[in-house]
């Protein structure tokens, strides 16, 4: 018994990573039984994929999602830059911003299928694709949500 040596270092390091991975796990999973919606908080994307430039903070995006899921009808089509997020937070059908720079065709592609554009004036693939558009022909669109800091809008699209 005497010859036998362990080496502590070279386990006691693993062993105890490995009990505070399972003990952070744990708690993870407590927080999450206890009430998914609220251990769990949705993550806007820090940076577009298209640049470096910030989009819009988490809490106006949770509200404007918030907003069309509770003021839209379940069959809304929704029009938006980023469609799984809109599909997962609002529980609306959504489809992505057409990347074209001709207005006309643009309004002509919105009109035919969108109910409701999201329009996040702080990215760069709304600036210039979406408002362009929006400001060409407003008797086409209405505006039915706008953030306090203008960080997401929803537009009703019109039928004209």
């Amino acid at each position: 018994m005497k010859d036998l040596h362990f080496p502590m270092g070279k386990v006691a390091i693993p062993i105890l990573t490995g009990f505070i991975l399972i003990n952070s796990l744990n708690g993870y999973l407590l927080n999450m039984s206890k009430s998914p919606a609220s251990s769990l908080s949705y993550q806007k994307p820090i940076f577009n994929k298209d640049g470096l430039n910030p989009l819009v903070s988490e809490s106006a995006y949770l509200k404007a999602m918030r907003w069309l899921r509770n003021n839209t009808p379940a069959s809304a089509q929704v029009m938006a830059e980023n469609p799984k997020d809109v599909k997962l937070l609002s529980q609306r059908y959504a489809h992505p911003l057409q990347r074209s720079k001709a207005p006309a065709h643009l309004k002509r592609h919105i009109i035919k299928h969108t109910d409701y554009i999201i329009e996040e004036p702080n990215s760069p693939v709304s600036k210039e694709y979406l408002s362009p558009t929006l400001q060409r022909y407003p008797n086409s669109f209405r505006l039915v949500y706008n953030d306090t800091h203008a960080q997401v809008r929803i537009w009703k699209v019109l039928a004209n």
